[in-house]
C-alpha cells in the first residue's frame, strides 16, 4: 500500500509539472515509472478530473457484504458454537472463504478453540468463592506447597500429533505407523512431584500396580514433600501444604503423618473440589508428557520408560510453574471475588 501511494505521489508531481503536455508524452513517461499503458490512461484521466485518491463510496456497490447481511452474520456467529461458515455461505450464495473474510474485516468476531474444564455440580460452583476466600484470608502470607501425581503408560498415542499419520495411500503405509496397538491393561508408572514458589521436589516414580492408598501416599510424601521442606523450609514455618482432595490424601494415617512432622495443611472442609484454576501443578503433566512421548516415542518396558521420564524431567524449564504458584494467593483472591 505504501509503494502504491509513493508511486501515485510521483505521478501526481510529474503531471503537475507537465500538465500542458500532450497525452502521448504523459503516457510514455508514466510507463517509464513502471505502470502499464492502460493504467497510464486511467491515471491521467483521474488527474485531469482532480486527484488520484479514490472518493469514498465511489467503488462497486456491495451485493453480498451489505449492512443487512453483515448483521445477519453477526447474529448467526456471535457467542455461538457449532456454526458452519460453509452452510451459511450457501444461504448468501457465496463461498466459505468470503464469509471468513467478512468476519475478519467487517466484524470483531474471531474463532477460538474451546477450553477444557471439569464438570462441576451446582454445589461445587457455590462453594468455590467462600472456600477460596477462607484459604486466602488464612494463608495469604504463606508459601503454598502443592503435590500431584499422574500415570505414564508405555506409549501415548492420544497426544496431539501422535494420533495422526501421513501417507499417499493407506495400504502402502507400514502397519506400525498406520495402527496403534491397544492393550487392555497396559503397564504404567505412577509419577509424583511436589512444587513450591522456591523450587520443585525430586521426581518420584512408583512401580506399584495398585491404586494410590494411604500407605502409598505416605511413601510418596516421604520422597517429595519432606525433601522439599528440608531444602527450602528448614528454618521457616511460613508454608502450608495443599494436597489434592482424593480420599487417600486425607486418610487418618496421612493426617497423623503430617501432624507428627508439624506440616500445616489445607483442611479437607476448606479444600475445593475440581478447581484446576487454583492448582497450577496440573499444567505440569501435559508439558512433561509432550516431552516424554515426542515424535510418537514408546517404551518397551517400565525401566526404559522410567529413564525417559527422568531424562525429560531434568531438561524441563520449571520457572513458569514456580511463578504460577507464587502468584497463587492473588489467584485465590480473584476467584473469591469473581468466581471461576
Amino acid at each position: 500500500m505504501k509503494q502504491i501511494n509513493n508511486l501515485d505521489n510521483i505521478l501526481e508531481k510529474f503531471f503537475q509539472k507537465n500538465k500542458n503536455k500532450n497525452n502521448y508524452f504523459l503516457i510514455q513517461n508514466f510507463i517509464r515509472f513502471g505502470v502499464s499503458r492502460a493504467t497510464a490512461f486511467r491515471k491521467i484521466k483521474q488527474l485531469k478530473a482532480g486527484c488520484l485518491q479514490r472518493k469514498v463510496g465511489s467503488g462497486r456497490v456491495p451485493i453480498i457484504a451489505t449492512s443487512k447481511n453483515i448483521n445477519k452474520i453477526i447474529r448467526n456467529f456471535k457467542n455461538k458454537s457449532g456454526c458452519s461458515q460453509r452452510n451459511f455461505g450457501k444461504n448468501l450464495n457465496c463461498t466459505q472463504s468470503y464469509i471468513s473474510k467478512i468476519l475478519k474485516r467487517k466484524t470483531n468476531i474471531r474463532a477460538f478453540k474451546k477450553e477444557k474444564r471439569p464438570f462441576r455440580s451446582a454445589q461445587q460452583l457455590k462453594d468455590y468463592r467462600p472456600k477460596c476466600r477462607k484459604i486466602y484470608e488464612k494463608y495469604k502470607n504463606f508459601d503454598f506447597l502443592m503435590d500431584d501425581e499422574s500415570y505414564f503408560t508405555l506409549s501415548n498415542t492420544t497426544l496431539s500429533g501422535n494420533n495422526i499419520y501421513y501417507a499417499a495411500k493407506k495400504v502402502e503405509c507400514n502397519n506400525t505407523v498406520r495402527f496403534k496397538t491397544v492393550k487392555k491393561y497396559e503397564q504404567k508408572l505412577l509419577v509424583s512431584i511436589c512444587i513450591s514458589p522456591k523450587g520443585i521436589s525430586p521426581i518420584y516414580i512408583h512401580h506399584s500396580k495398585q491404586a494410590v492408598d494411604a500407605k502409598t501416599y505416605i511413601s510418596i510424601l516421604k520422597e517429595t514433600l519432606l525433601p522439599l521442606i528440608a531444602q527450602y523450609y528448614k528454618n521457616n514455618s511460613e508454608f502450608v501444604f495443599w494436597p489434592d482432595k482424593a480420599s487417600a490424601h486425607y486418610a487418618k494415617q496421612v493426617l497423623e503423618f503430617l501432624k507428627k512432622r508439624k506440616v500445616k495443611f489445607i483442611e479437607k472442609s476448606l479444600n475445593p473440589s475440581c478447581l484446576p484454576e487454583a492448582r497450577p501443578i496440573e499444567n505440569f503433566w501435559g508439558d512433561l508428557k509432550r516431552l516424554v512421548y515426542a515424535n510418537n516415542w514408546s517404551a518397551n518396558n517400565l525401566d526404559q520408560l522410567e529413564k525417559r521420564i527422568k531424562k525429560c524431567y531434568s531438561e524441563m524449564n520449571n520457572e513458569n510453574y514456580l511463578k504460577q504458584i507464587k502468584n497463587l494467593p492473588s489467584k485465590l483472591n480473584k476467584i473469591a471475588k469473581y468466581g471461576v
